[in-house]
């Protein structure tokens, strides 16, 4: 059948790519979004939330995995986390969920960078302190040290 052909899974990922554009690292998110599974699968495959960069060990995690607290406890440099938050819009839901990433930083004792497309895209300290963000819905980069 030609539909058969152009459906394509979706997965879920982090990739990281070296400034020639090759392929460093992957991660597939193995907890996507619960309310459509028919749109983003879950996948084993790349699915160790601990990457490897230039020496760094980076623990990630991806949408409704940063709900999911115990995802992040491990050996790790540092955190990052990828949300998409548009199912909020312009609720109170932003902030709340943007808690966890706090909540995360502080019980395991490393930063967290979290990057939201209409979410809040903030740095948290290992103490659970926003160092940094940017509001929601303005798109922008935000960059600042951390110590590792």
């Amino acid at each position: 059948k030609l539909t058969n052909v152009l459906i394509q899974e979706k997965y879920d990922s982090i990739i990281v790519l070296s400034p020639m554009g090759e392929l460093i690292a992957r991660y597939d998110s193995t907890n996507p979004f619960p309310f459509d599974r028919t749109a983003i699968k879950g996948k084993k495959e790349n699915s160790d939330n601990l990457l490897e960069v230039n020496g760094y060990r980076i623990r990630t995690g991806l949408c409704f995995e940063e709900l999911k607290v115990k995802n992040f406890h491990g050996e790790s440099d540092f955190i990052i986390g990828s949300v998409n938050n548009q199912f909020f819009d312009h609720t109170s839901g932003l902030d709340l969920v943007s808690q966890f990433s706090r909540l995360i930083a502080a019980e395991n004792k490393k930063y967290f960078v979290r990057a939201s497309n209409t979410g809040i895209t903030q740095i948290v300290d290992p103490y659970g302190n926003v160092i940094k963000k940017l509001p929601p819905h303005k798109p922008g980069i935000l960059i600042e040290n951390i110590y590792i």
